[in-house]
């Protein structure tokens, strides 16, 4: 019986992972309806998409197949998308289910999405995730944020990837962002597109709503951004009593910050400023300036810069690997207060002549080189001479400096000046005689005369001879009338 028993184990051994492996397919099998469920669903009237966002089950991707408006606000009950699909559509403000995800995208391309609420936000994500991957999305607040919270409501997350947003805030609330007194968590992520945010009033443009305890959390790492701050408000940040939460401008990220109050980052009045870290490019037009009050400190790294007409200051510190390249820096060494760190330095160019003008020119550089900080070599003159570049020791035989030379602490280069060209001198005449004096090719004084001309001399002679003959004939004249 041993070898019947030995050739049994092994069926028995198969058939029991046999049976795993259907009970695995079984499972599998079991869960396949719920993905075989999502699927599109079209909507042609405002009815329908009505209906549509309200019912349609967590995956499914509404359609939109026509242009038309919906006059009443709208809910979006389940985690699903909305594709636009090349049609205008409007509601009179749209939400998002707490805890729910809302995805909306415009395949086609042309596609536009305008909410505009009464007395909420134009698009409310309280508690919720909402992700626009492109089309042309409006919202407008009747009171609230243009996205995120209305009064006392936080902003949940808001991711934008792509296409075109403008959100515009009313009555305490941001343009994008939590509302008034909200005391929830406030994520908002752009990666791409164009946003303009546009704050209301006493609100951010990007950030946490009137009086709001709960700070947000602004990520920005690329797109294009224009943020609008109102009174007592940051453009990215905090509204009127609230504090700066953390914003993070990443590489990539292209950033203009309004504010009438200088109020470009950190807290609105009366909150703190929260850390601003910059990768990307921060504008700052000549209407607005960016300061960064006592207590607060920003961190520009090695890709950010800080660039615009308008103006840089405060009584807090900058810690700049970057470039800042902005018209006007207010800065301790400019007789300001703005603390500036790192890339912060003095270029002092000796024109190495005493005739040169001017003798010499400094430019402070907040950057890594004079391209960086959009700074040209100076240009001093020479008459006579041409100068050929500049380098860090007076006779030339230092280290050559250009626009591009990487710069880390103070220094003075020297200029460095074409030798003269000497002189062409002259053939001496006929008749052989001294060379024409000739000037010297550094000092550039004239040499003195050493020879006498050969004409010269034979003239003198001539002259003597004649004066000999006159003085002989008068004494002859003297001695016949004596």
């Amino acid at each position: 019986m041993r070898p019947f028993a030995l050739t049994r184990k092994p069926a028995r051994a198969a058939t029991s992972i046999s049976l795993a492996a259907i009970i695995s397919c079984a499972l599998v099998v079991a869960g396949a309806p719920s993905a075989a469920m999502a699927a599109d669903v079209p909507v042609t009237t405002d009815a329908e998409l009505a209906t549509a966002l309200n019912t349609a089950p967590d995956g499914d991707v509404v359609v939109v197949n026509a242009d038309f408006a919906l006059g009443a606000a709208a809910t979006v009950a389940n985690s699903i998308a909305l594709d636009l699909n090349g049609h205008a559509i409007s509601v009179a403000g749209l939400t998002v289910a707490a805890g729910k995800a809302f995805t909306i995208r415009d395949t086609a391309g042309g596609g536009a999405l305008s909410a505009t609420a009464g007395f909420a936000a134009g698009i409310t994500t309280h508690g919720a995730t909402l992700t626009i991957e492109s089309g042309t999305i409006t919202a407008t607040a009747g009171h609230g944020a243009g996205i995120g919270g209305g009064d006392g409501q936080d902003c949940g997350t808001i991711n934008i990837t792509g296409g075109t947003v403008t959100a515009t805030g009313n009555s305490d609330g941001p343009g994008i962002g939590s509302g008034w007194a909200s005391n929830g968590p406030c994520t908002i992520s752009i990666s791409g597109g164009q946003v303009t945010a546009v704050g209301g009033n006493l609100s951010s443009g990007i950030g946490s709503g009137w009086y709001a305890p709960a700070p947000a959390t602004v990520s920005i790492t690329g797109g294009t951004v224009v943020a609008t701050g109102s009174a007592n408000s940051a453009a990215i940040g905090g509204s009127e009593g609230s504090n700066g939460g953390t914003v993070t401008i990443g590489d990539g990220a292209t950033v203009t910050v309004n504010s009438t109050n200088g109020r470009a980052f950190g807290g609105g009045v009366g909150g703190g400023f929260g850390t601003v870290t910059i990768g990307g490019t921060v504008i700052v037009p000549a209407s607005a300036s960016m300061i960064v009050p006592a207590g607060g400190a920003v961190t520009v790294t090695p890709t950010g810069s800080i660039t615009g007409d308008g103006a840089l200051g405060g009584a807090g510190t900058l810690a700049n690997s970057g470039t800042l390249t902005v018209a006007s820096i207010d800065s301790v060494e400019n007789g300001g207060t703005l603390a500036v760190a790192g890339n912060n330095y003095v270029v002092t160019f000796d024109s190495n002549h005493v005739d040169a003008a001017p003798a010499s020119t400094a430019q402070r550089v907040y950057a890594a080189s004079l391209d960086a900080a959009l700074l040209a070599l100076p240009a001093p003159t020479l008459t006579g001479r041409t100068l050929t570049g500049w380098n860090t020791l007076a006779d030339g035989t230092g280290t050559a400096f250009t626009s591009a030379t990487s710069i880390s602490g103070d220094l003075t280069v020297f200029a460095v000046w074409n030798n003269p060209t000497p002189p062409v001198t002259p053939a001496p005449p006929a008749g052989g005689g001294a060379a024409v004096p000739a000037a010297d090719s550094g000092t550039g004084r004239t040499l003195p005369q050493t020879g006498v001309d050969a004409s010269l001399g034979w003239l003198a002679l001539a002259l003597l001879g004649l004066g000999a003959a006159a003085g002989v004939v008068s004494r002859r004249r003297e001695r016949t009338q004596g």
